[in-house]
């Protein structure tokens, strides 16, 4: 046990310390701001496939359905509806893993604009980040657990890809979008589960386990 957890801690470190995990092309550090439309910033469009699409190791997708005002003179709704997909993948290029952020936008009716992503939790690892179109902006938080994109693109629609040198990975990430319907004719939003990278524990959380662990082992050599 008390080994068990000191490797998942020096894992989660080692991964930190090692830049060869990292794919340098739309690198963003904590705090960092990248822009689309910027050519220094090569945050646009994806890599080739061939550079970074390695084994696929999960993928789980969700139907989305965003709703704006009725149209005054029909009533008919307006709408915008497709499929969210995350999935996740072993970066070909690096050995680190690739996540890829989907959607699809299968149907709608009236004018939408995309607004804003907010992508969790991907710590203190390495992201290098691409969109699949060039009219968008991203910020990385102080603390490097939040991707926030801001766009001015039409419609739910695009690809999110995110290089790291994270060890493995979860299923508890968010993947929160916003929409806003054009003339002010209403805004919705969704919450999605997706996959991201595993949270390193903190320095007191490991502590406890490794405390936790020793005295397990004192009890069942006692016995």
């Amino acid at each position: 046990m008390r080994f068990a957890v000191r490797l998942i801690v020096s894992a989660a470190a080692a991964a930190l310390a090692c830049p060869a995990a990292s794919s340098s092309g739309g690198d963003l550090p904590p705090g960092a701001t990248r822009t689309g439309n910027n050519e220094d910033h090569n945050v646009w469009p994806l890599p080739a496939e061939s550079q970074w699409k390695g084994e696929r190791l999960g993928q789980q997708s969700s139907p989305f359905e965003f709703n704006g005002k009725p149209y005054e003179d029909t009533g008919q709704p307006r709408f915008s509806r497709g499929t969210f997909t995350s999935e996740v993948y072993r970066d070909a290029g690096t050995g680190g893993l690739a996540f890829l952020y989907t959607l699809d936008e299968t149907g709608h009716n009236g004018d939408m604009d995309l607004e804003h992503v907010g992508i969790k939790f991907f710590g203190p690892y390495s992201t290098d980040v691409y969109f699949s179109f060039r009219d968008f902006g991203v910020t990385r938080s102080a603390d490097g657990s939040t991707l926030d994109y801001f766009f001015n693109v039409e419609d739910a629609e695009g690809q999110f890809l995110i290089r790291s040198n994270a060890p493995s990975y979860v299923r508890n990430g968010t993947f929160d979008i916003r929409v806003e319907f054009q003339s002010g004719e209403g805004t919705d939003g969704a919450t999605f589960n997706a996959y991201a990278p595993v949270p390193v524990p903190e320095p007191a959380a490991a502590g406890t386990l490794s405390l936790a662990a020793g005295a397990a082992f004192l009890r069942r050599r006692k016995r």
